[in-house]
């Protein structure tokens, strides 16, 4: 089980980093109604070019004696749309009639956030400014404003102050409660993975590779999960942490190639991982490099900046990296769903923690693959067609959920799924043992068994038997199969129903439920152990102990 100081350290990280985000300090300013006309220009040039514009609206404004209506304060207002649109003007007294180029329009708005702002980049100040608004719950409800003090009027000295005003009004509820409840559905899910990850490498098991692949597998995809938190605390992220600004990317190549060799270990019985494995994490090791050179050796306000860009890499690279993680998705999964099928095919009956262990697998492969492709399609809806879902967000954060609360409920409950190989009937070709030591360690192991009674362990392994009779693990394998002609689980499983035999009829006297002996007996599953004893005896327990009764 997890240690408790491990989950208290996880939690209070957590605890301090909303804390940061809920008092880190107010630059900004909420104000109410106000509305205004004003006469304007409009342009779609860069805002870099803006200083002739301004100056060629001024002269015109001058040139239809406007100077009476103005009220002295020059606005730049914009639009940002597909096509960003700027509007360059003069706050005036009241509606007035002008002439070409020359425009009016008015601009209403009930409340709003505003920054007093001095410099010269004020089109990243705007960004900045809507990163704050995202993580106020706060939409948007008209265009950007900024207002020239009469210092900077007409760009006369070469560091403009301005107020930047963005109309503003509070998320509906339904959005509101939407918003607030996926962050901590998507805290809950970031938590019970790296619990769930701790817990599998504290556990103790022969194969700890295995443990480390499953491990990181979960490590990897919490801080895939990661970037909805980034997506909800911008602001603070992008102020105080910029370096995990873009962690769920640099990491988003990992969780497909490790989820396969985990599979690949548990059934092929994989003890280390070789040279060749490595290759598997190409994809990972070019996109860290290619991150590492873009963006994370650069000092924190490069960062930033990169980030205000949105132009680290360019279109071609975008959909290189959403392709490959796709095809790799796609190519790890059913490659781990062939290993399944074919390990299966192997074993004609399925007993106990064999058949659990198969069913679960299936699970994590499936609901990796369905959690993952509803945050692509999502992602490809939203980048690529310009459609927001929100029945896809719901989605896709309580699927997650979903998925990382069942993996958590049976780590806890019953770890030995994750930890412990399949083992299939052995096809023949193994190396054989001398005749001689077949038969020594066949009746060591069937004096073990009569003796010791191991079965009698709910979780026994086959590493676990090696290690209690001294058999290598390899040669106690092909004893149980050749010697038996049965599987692990099924050599267990016929010494526990003899013993089930035993205390059913001793039962008749003392009133020992069925339920009581099959867990007595080592079963934990009582339709395992029906089908068990049915196959072995030919009667239900039920059946057999009424024979025996009459």
């Amino acid at each position: 089980m997890i240690q408790p100081r491990s989950s208290k350290i996880i939690i209070a990280s957590l605890f301090l980093f909303l804390c940061f985000n809920a008092f880190s300090a107010n630059e900004f300013i909420l104000t109410e109604e106000s509305d205004f006309h004003y006469v304007y220009i409009q342009t779609n040039e860069p805002y870099s070019k803006h200083d002739e514009l301004m100056r060629q609206f001024y002269q015109e404004c001058m040139k239809q004696n406007l100077e009476k209506y103005i009220t002295g304060k020059m606005l730049t207002i914009y639009f940002d749309d597909d096509v960003p649109l700027w509007r360059i003007g003069f706050e005036i007294k009241t509606q007035i009639r002008v002439d070409s180029p020359l425009t009016t329009d008015e601009i209403n708005y009930k409340k709003c956030i505003q920054k007093q702002y001095t410099g010269n980049d004020i089109k990243s100040t705007i960004q900045i400014l809507k990163f704050r608004l995202q993580e106020m719950e706060l939409i948007q409800t008209g265009p950007t404003i900024i207002k020239w003090t009469e210092k900077s009027k007409l760009s006369e000295q070469s560091v403009p102050e301005v107020d930047i005003i963005i109309p503003t009004s509070s998320t509906d509820s339904t959005s509101f409660i939407i918003a607030k409840t996926s962050r901590y559905i998507v805290l809950i899910s970031i938590v019970l993975y790296l619990m769930l990850g701790f817990m599998v490498l504290i556990i103790k098991t022969n194969c700890k590779i295995r443990n480390l692949l499953l491990a990181f597998f979960l490590f990897s995809s919490a801080l895939v999960l990661s970037g909805w938190i980034v997506g909800a605390f911008q602001y603070s992220i992008f102020s105080g942490f910029p370096f995990f600004y873009y962690i769920a990317n640099l990491f988003c190549f990992l969780p497909a190639p490790l989820l396969f060799l985990y599979t690949r270990s548990l059934i092929k019985m994989k003890s280390r991982l070789i040279g060749w494995d490595l290759l598997h994490f190409i994809p990972f090791t070019v996109s860290l490099i290619l991150w590492i050179d873009k963006f994370y050796i650069q000092p924190a306000e490069v960062k930033r900046s990169l980030i205000l860009s949105e132009e680290i890499f360019s279109n071609f690279w975008e959909l290189t990296g959403f392709i490959v993680l796709n095809g790799q998705i796609i190519g790890y999964i059913g490659a781990a769903l062939v290993l399944i099928y074919t390990s299966r095919k192997k074993v004609k009956n399925l007993y106990g923690m064999q058949n659990m262990q198969y069913s679960w697998l299936n699970f994590i492969l499936w609901g990796f693959l369905v959690t993952s492709y509803i945050a692509h399609l999502k992602h490809l809806l939203y980048n690529y067609i310009g459609v927001y879902s929100e029945l896809l967000y719901i989605l896709r954060i309580s699927s997650n959920l979903a998925f990382v609360i069942v993996l958590f409920y049976k780590g806890v409950l019953h770890p030995y799924l994750f930890m412990h190989g399949i083992y299939p009937l052995s096809n023949g070709r193994d190396p054989s043992l001398s005749r001689r030591m077949f038969e020594q360690y066949r009746n060591q192991l069937i004096d073990y068994m009569n003796h010791h009674k191991p079965y009698l362990i709910p979780e026994i392994t086959l590493a676990g038997l090696s290690n209690m009779t001294s058999i290598p693990q390899r040669s106690l394998s092909e004893v149980i199969n050749k010697g038996f002609q049965q599987n692990f689980f099924e050599f267990i499983n016929s010494f526990r129903i003899e013993e089930a035999k035993k205390l059913i009829g001793s039962s008749v006297d003392n009133n020992k439920t069925i339920l009581e002996i099959l867990y007595e007996v080592g079963f934990n599953n009582k339709s395992v152990f029906n089908a068990s004893f049915k196959k072995l005896t030919g009667k239900t327990p039920t059946e057999y102990r009424l024979e025996g009764v009459s």
